[in-house]
């Protein structure tokens, strides 16, 4: 009040003054007097209302920009200035801001927003700042002025200027600046002391608007913390929480960028920066992850905010002393000021905040730089709260997953189930992507493989082979694939790939041990979010993993005994089958079946070599593929460095062939490209051995995974091994038994071959043949003493046929007959099933097999059987037989008696049916053993009959046999059918000989000659 009282009286004075002036004038006259008296109370009035209007705003309004907008005109207006500006003065940079101007008109050019440096003329630096006084000039061609401010004042065109200064307390807090550049103005000491009210009002309205900007600020800082602290009450997600915190701290301290980094230091790869949360005010803000990012830059970080606890304030990072490495990394972001403050509390460090201005330079406060301090605290607060709720909701999760882990454990023996149900509750307990159970494979089993997939768009890891998982006993624990993919310069390998196309981003692996025995791995991928396990994570996982280790262990323990009881099983049918097959070849495919089934292999192969000198020529007896479509060894040429290595492996060093992994074995390159051409992952082959040397091999081969082969397999197939060479000789002994009894038996028959075709033409041939197999087995059930009451055995038409080779129709004509001439008696029921009896009377027996006239048998009234056909033409019997055999089989046949015709100059053009019907039925069974086709059995058959033997033993089929080995088993195939046709008639006593004028010698000699090759 004093103060205003003070101004009034000094405006009073003032006044009174230019009064006393104007009464002083007496020149002038009193109208011209009065005029000028009214013009000054007129003006004094005006600037009155200006001032006070000033007044009015600066109370009305706490706007300052408003306030010095509307002042900076009435200023201009009341002087009747060109331009006018009030420039506010920041301490900080040291210069003047410009940000309100009047001006009269267009014509004048604008000055605002300029920065209005300190290098003013240098008396006027004094003047104003340090004086604090008004700085006038009232014509710029005044010679007082120096040519310091000449340059300043034609630098803006100006003729006259006032420049008052704005001051609070000896503070200066701006200048206002009335500038004239049309004309000059001579300014007045009452201009300049309304200049000067006006000045502190402006500096009354300058400090009311910092102190209402700071009441506002600390507003809206209170109001940010309380909502910051209600979000943190409300909400334990923390992943929310964070992001409204970014959104608000944005906005508040007007940064493009606010983002919050978690820096994990207490995991075993290092330190690792998770950027929790950011908030962009625009989406053409870059990130991180837009430019080539400098990883020392999360070291410098982290360097400065949490281990020298420090504020990363830059308020120029151009200017700033921080590394070039730091600098070039956010000028790409291109970032101009940076704010960063640690999320700490004493040593318990977690990350930090950070603020990005890129629009503009921004100079951080100490208010502001407190706050973000206090907002720090408070995100530490929030951040421990929620991982407090989270770690103990995750510890509540795990105990009850692994007591239902080892509820199903206990409570279950079907370990598929169980370890569907532990992927399962895992993934979904754990937010996974992917939970995987690897089993090592035992060697029996394939790769044992069980998985979780969160979602039907993920591809499956079936089928991916897991041998780089489960190799070693090491964990692998990967937090960021792209910075372990760099660090290990792995950017381009495969594994790369594998990780891009399976979009793995963090992947743990921890090996499932039992009793220091790897057996499998868990693993567990994320794809949807990045993770950093912790050393808490990694112990649950262990403790799970070792619970695997129980389940998994008890599992192969029921399995290896469920296995052990179903190949004892197997085992003994095999060897049942081999002990009552007396022909080991007509079960040998049964057997490599079963022997597939126990070992559970793709294919079994069993090899003979027929030389004990040449192991090159091979025959293989038995290749028995559990899959049609596998290539096995009879489907492509081997190549001699692959028989060179199995000769020499099996029969010169007698040892086996195990190969686990053919790709990581160290067998030739040459057998691994054969082995991987056919498809074979895995092999074990073993000699078959015999007294005096290996009578050949036997093989096991895995196509679909790499097995380990255990040792109780190798014994189980070394004593399969035995018994296959033990039925092989089995099989030889009763061979060599049946043909010395059948070469015993063609000696006795030989001196009644004469006699038998008497028998044949007085009865006829059919029905000698069905007499002598009627009375062979007659006498052999007789003497198992299993006729009936009256005499009779029990048998069908069909099995009759199968010995007689006659067709139904002829079979029943020629037991009618036999009936006819009191031979036998006859009987048939409604089953089919054929009743005979014997009449044993040697005497009508010798009336039919003495003299062909058969006097005494026409006195009895018996018509021979002389119209029965015995010999035919081959072309007849080439067409009989075509519509029973294959054209080829019977081509061959014809081939084959034409050729021994001509070979054995024999002119006759007939032979008997049953010797065409055997011969056709050899070749056919013969063609289809080996495969042949007519082409084939004429090369066969022409070296047989041939006067000079092929020396160059050419092969004729795939299998690698040579002519001359099938030949030498075509003769012995032959000749034992033909004497099995002989004894079907030969053993009863009543003997005949169909073969025609064919000489048996060819046969008979094959019954001392050795199979050489």
């Amino acid at each position: 009040m004093q103060k205003k009282v003070s101004k009034r009286k000094k405006n009073y004075i003032t006044n009174k003054e230019r009064f006393s002036s104007l009464k002083d004038q007496k020149s002038l006259s009193k109208e011209e007097f009065f005029a000028e008296y009214i013009n000054l109370l007129s003006d004094l009035r005006e600037r009155e209302r200006i001032t006070r209007r000033i007044s009015n705003q600066i109370r009305e309004f706490l706007d300052l920009n408003q306030v010095l907008k509307t002042t900076v005109e009435d200023v201009g207006r009341l002087f009747n200035a060109d331009r006018c500006l009030i420039a506010l003065f920041n301490p900080e940079t040291s210069k003047l801001y410009s940000e309100n101007e009047y001006r009269i008109s267009g014509n004048i050019p604008s000055i605002l927003y300029t920065q209005l440096p300190l290098d003013i003329p240098h008396n006027w630096q004094k003047t104003l700042f340090i004086d604090k006084n008004s700085v006038v000039i009232n014509d710029e061609k005044s010679n007082l002025l120096n040519t310091e401010e000449k340059q300043y004042i034609s630098l803006f065109n100006i003729k006259s200027l006032s420049i008052t200064p704005v001051v609070y307390k000896g503070e200066i807090l701006g200048v206002i600046t009335v500038q004239r550049i049309q004309s000059d103005k001579q300014w007045e000491s009452k201009d300049i002391d309304i200049l000067k009210d006006i000045s502190d009002q402006i500096a009354i309205a300058i400090k009311q608007a910092e102190l209402y900007s700071n009441i506002k600020k600390q507003a809206e800082r209170e109001k940010l913390l309380r909502k910051i602290i209600e979000t943190i009450r409300s909400s334990l997600d923390i992943d929310d929480v964070l992001q409204i915190i970014c959104k608000e701290v944005a906005e508040l301290f007007d940064v493009e960028k606010a983002s919050i980094v978690e820096i994990k230091t207490d995991i075993p790869q290092g330190p690792q920066f998770i950027f929790k949360c950011a908030y962009k005010t625009r989406e053409d803000i870059l990130s991180s992850t837009d430019i080539d990012f400098d990883l020392r830059t999360h070291n410098y970080w982290k360097q400065v905010i949490l281990d020298n606890q420090e504020i990363l304030a830059i308020n120029n990072l151009s200017e700033s002393n921080t590394p070039d490495y730091f600098k070039k990394t956010y000028e790409l972001l291109k970032v101009k000021s940076i704010l960063g403050i640690g999320i700490k509390k004493d040593d318990d460090k977690w990350g930090g905040i950070a603020l990005h201005k890129v629009d503009n330079y921004k100079n951080w406060t100490e208010d502001e730089i407190s706050l973000l301090k206090v907002i720090a605290d408070q995100i530490y607060i929030a951040i421990k709260q929620a991982e407090l709720y989270t770690e103990t909701k995750k510890q509540a999760e795990r105990e009850y997953l692994l007591r239902n882990i080892i509820s199903t454990i206990r409570n279950s023996s079907d370990i598929d189930e169980i370890k569907q149900t532990i992927v399962n509750d895992i993934g979904k307990t754990l937010n996974a992507d992917r939970c995987i159970i690897y089993d090592i494979p035992t060697g029996i089993d394939s790769y044992n493989y069980t998985e979780y997939l969160s979602s039907q768009d993920l591809k499956s890891l079936k089928g991916v082979e897991a041998n780089f998982i489960t190799e070693n006993k090491q964990e692998i624990v990967i937090n960021d694939t792209k910075k372990y993919l760099k660090d290990h310069n792995l950017a381009e390998t495969q594994t790369a790939k594998y990780l891009e196309e399976m979009n793995i981003k963090p992947v743990l692996s921890i090996p499932i041990i039992y009793a220091d025995e790897v057996l499998g791995a868990f693993v567990v991928h994320f794809t949807r979010k990045k993770i950093v396990f912790s050393y808490k994570d990694l112990e649950f996982f262990r403790t799970l993993a070792n619970q695997l280790g129980i389940t998994l262990q008890k599992s192969r323990l029921y399995l290896t005994l469920k296995q052990i009881e179903e190949r004892e099983k197997l085992l003994k049918k095999i060897i049942n089958t081999i002990r009552n097959t007396p022909d080991i070849n007509k079960s040998l495919n049964t057997i490599c079946k079963l022997i597939a089934k126990l070992f559970n292999v793709e294919k079994v192969l069993v090899v003979d070599f027929p030389s004990r000198k040449n192991f090159k020529e091979y025959y293989i007896k038995q290749e028995c593929k559990t899959n049609k479509h596998i290539i096995g060894i009879s489907d492509i040429r081997i190549n001699k460095k692959t028989i060179e290595y199995w000769e020499n492996e099996i029969f010169v060093k007698k040892s086996k062939v195990i190969i686990n992994n053919i790709t990581k074995s160290d067998i030739p390159d040459q057998l691994k490209k054969t082995f991987k051409q056919i498809g074979i992952k895995s092999i074990i082959g073993l000699p078959i051995k015999k007294a005096d040397g290996i009578w050949g091999s036997i093989s096991l081969s895995q196509y679909n995974y790499y097995r380990n082969w255990t040792k109780e397999e190798i014994r189980l197939l070394e004593i399969i091994a035995d018994q296959i060479y033990l039925a092989f000789l089995q099989s030889e002994m009763h061979t060599t038994i049946k043909r010395q009894i059948e070469v015993e038996s063609l000696i006795r028959s030989d001196n009644s071959i004469v006699i038998n075709r008497n028998l044949a033409q007085n009865i006829g041939l059919n029905c000698a043949i069905s007499y002598s197999a009627i009375v062979k087995i007659y006498h052999y059930i007789k003497d198992e003493g299993k006729l009936d009451s009256d005499g009779y055995f029990v048998s069908t038409m069909e099995n009759l046929t199968s010995s007689t080779y006659l067709s139904i129709s002829e079979q029943k004509n020629a037991l009618q007959e036999l009936t006819d001439l009191a031979l036998i008696k006859y009987k048939e029921d409604k089953q089919n099933k054929i009743y005979i009896r014997i009449l044993e009377d040697e005497n009508i027996i010798k009336n039919y097999i003495s003299d062909p006239k058969l006097p005494h048998i026409n006195k009895q009234g018996i018509k021979p059987k002389s119209t029965e056909k015995i010999f035919y033409n081959i072309s007849e019997l080439y067409s009989i037989y075509s519509k029973y055999y294959p054209k080829n089989c019977v081509n061959s046949a014809k081939y084959f008696i034409d050729k021994s015709k001509l070979t054995q100059n024999i002119e006759s053009t007939k032979i008997t049916k049953q010797y065409f019907a055997v011969i056709s039925r050899t070749m056919h069974d013969f063609m289809q053993q080996y495969s042949l086709n007519f082409n084939n059995m004429r090369s066969i058959i022409d070296e047989w009959f041939s006067k000079n033997p092929s020396k160059a033993n050419h092969q004729i089929i795939k299998f690698g046999l040579s002519n001359k080995i099938l030949v030498n088993r075509l003769e012995k195939t032959l000749f034992y059918r033909l004497q099995e046709a002989r004894l079907l008639i030969t053993d009863c006593g009543s003997k005949m000989d169909f073969y025609s004028n064919t000489n048996l010698n060819l046969y008979n000699k094959i019954d001392s000659e050795k199979d050489e090759d």
